[in-house]
Parts: C-alpha cells; sequence; structure tokens
C-alpha cells in the first residue's frame, strides 16, 4: 500500500483520467503528510497543480467556465501551499479564457492576482509584467464602453 495511490495516480493519467488522479494524488499527499515526509507530500501536491492544469486545458474547448474553475482551484492549492511561482502559467492560462470569453474585468483581475503572487515570491519581472498586462486589459475593455 506504499504507493498504491501513486500507482493509481500514474494510471489515471496514463488514460488521460485527470480529475481522478489529481484525486489519487491528493490523497497520496495526505498520506505522505501523515507519516511526516513534507518532502514526497509537496511533490504529489505539485502533480496536483500540474494536473489540474492538463484537466482545465482540455476543457477548454469543452466548456470555458469549467475550465476557469479548475485553474481557479489549481491557483488555490499552489497559493495555499506557498508555490505561488508555480501558477504563473495557470494565472495567463485563465487569463486568457477570459478574454476569449470578452470577461474583461474578470481577465484584469486574475491579472492582478498573478501580480500579487509575483510579489511573494520576489518575481519583480513577472509582477511588472502582470500588472502592465492588467492595466492593457483594463484599458482595452474600456475602449469598447
Amino acid at each position: 500500500m506504499h504507493h498504491l495511490y501513486e500507482h493509481v495516480a500514474n494510471a489515471y493519467r496514463l488514460v488521460k483520467n485527470y480529475e481522478e488522479a489529481k484525486e489519487a494524488f491528493e490523497k497520496d499527499s495526505k498520506r505522505q503528510q501523515m507519516l511526516s515526509s513534507p518532502c514526497h507530500a509537496a511533490k504529489h501536491m505539485e502533480y496536483v497543480g500540474v494536473l489540474a492544469k492538463e484537466c482545465a486545458r482540455a476543457l477548454e474547448d469543452v466548456t470555458h467556465e469549467e475550465a476557469i474553475q479548475l485553474y481557479t482551484n489549481a491557483c488555490d492549492a499552489l497559493e495555499e501551499d506557498g508555490k505561488e511561482q508555480m501558477a504563473f502559467d495557470l494565472y495567463h492560462a485563465a487569463t486568457i479564457v477570459y478574454i476569449k470569453l470578452e470577461k474583461y474585468a474578470d481577465a484584469a483581475t486574475f491579472l492582478l492576482r498573478c501580480a500579487i503572487s509575483a510579489d511573494k515570491c520576489n518575481a519583480i519581472h513577472s509582477q511588472c509584467k502582470a500588472y502592465l498586462s492588467a492595466i492593457i486589459v483594463y484599458l482595452y475593455a474600456h475602449d469598447f464602453q
């Protein structure tokens, strides 16, 4: 049973059942925490973020709202674990979906969230880029009103 959840998660990944794989990695992460193995627990939570991203990308063509929710959940999980830097791609992916849906205020808000996360991990270049992108999206949205 030592690596059972990890094996199950990898099997789900192979068949592209990302939601089940994500859940198995979450369970294994919790098991690792209970065994006082924070390194393995963190590794599995990273997998959860990656799988949520893969799942969201797969859903983008089907339903944008579910994709946005998965991106948001993945960002939340990474932020809770103090791994904001790993969420930058997720912030941008969600922003792109919002822009496709012409939800510019939501896109700008997500970019501001990215900037705040960049500040937490001292990624000044990413922080400036996110703030500038939020301003551009906001100005673009107001050009059409």
